[in-house]
């Protein structure tokens, strides 16, 4: 290579490769001035603290600050409500956030409150609430489980908090679903079978059904689509197929004016089994 090749080579690089560093050197100098510090936090917690009442729903936002934010506040946020199906029941939501991120659960609340603390800003924010007559995942205790296939219906046993089917377990746990954790029924397909869980309820001005597919890397080696039929007293109200890219996928059946006690039945299957890992959660609200 010449000479004069090697010059050209050269300043090109550097047109490219000084900006770059130029970049990088101011982002250098300017993240500590982003990053909450120590203090930020003692006034946030401090402030969260004072405020915050049983049944009351914390968040952490963006996602990623959520560990962070439960190191200094683990104790107002329990399993049940880091694993919680949905937002409808809280009337109150306290948001703990950095670089102006808004979470869904605000949407369409009012803010009450936002006081900055250096990089944090803590908001509290209302909206209406439900209130939830029954929780499907608290009454799995009481929940019928079996495994159909073709007209042959086997019952799983009681295996202390879980079901025994013939080739899986159906149990109550803290489940991932799209990277969030769910508090929900975890029901592994088995081949060639439907799992069905039924519950005995009373029944309020709404059923809503939730269910998603359980565990990254089962999403990652597996696509085939999730079947879920909900039915009332044995007669089916809602089918969808579900697939990776889905979510928490919500169901809602309006269940007003049905009074006394009612079968509710949620029915799981798949054409390719392998890696499918239904999760399953639901909430009768008035």
């Amino acid at each position: 290579m010449s000479e004069h090749y090697k010059r050209i080579l050269a300043a090109v690089a550097a047109a490219v490769i000084l900006p770059l560093a130029l970049v990088e050197a101011i982002a250098a100098y300017r993240l500590p001035a982003r990053v909450a510090t120590g203090a930020d936090w003692s006034g946030a917690t401090a402030e969260v603290k004072r405020g915050f009442v049983e049944g009351d729903l914390l968040i952490f936002a963006p996602a990623w600050l959520d560990p962070l934010g439960r190191s200094h506040l683990g104790e107002l946020t329990p399993p049940a409500m880091l694993g919680r199906a949905s937002d409808d029941r809280y009337a109150r939501i306290w948001v703990v956030g950095m670089r102006d991120a808004q979470p869904d659960a605000v949407r369409g609340a009012t803010l009450r409150a936002s006081n900055r603390h250096g990089q944090l800003t803590v908001s509290l924010y209302e909206k209406p609430a439900v209130r939830v007559l029954t929780d499907l995942v608290e009454r799995f205790d009481a929940a019928r489980v079996s495994i159909v296939r073709g007209g042959d219906e086997k019952p799983c046993l009681v295996d202390g908090e879980a079901r025994k089917c013939p080739q899986s377990r159906v149990e109550r746990r803290i489940t991932e679903v799209e990277y969030e954790p769910r508090r929900a029924v975890l029901a592994p397909i088995e081949a060639g079978g439907t799992t069905r869980v039924e519950w005995d309820v009373e029944l309020g001005g709404k059923l809503v059904i939730f269910v998603g597919l359980h565990d990254y890397y089962a999403r990652k080696v597996a696509d085939g689509k999730l079947t879920v039929r909900v039915a009332i007293d044995g007669v089916e109200k809602h089918a969808v197929d579900h697939a990776n890219g889905d979510g928490w996928r919500r169901i809602e059946l309006a269940t007003a004016g049905l009074g006394g006690s009612h079968t509710v039945r949620v029915e799981v299957s798949a054409k390719a089994a392998a890696w499918r890992l239904a999760a399953i959660a639901g909430e009768v609200q008035q």
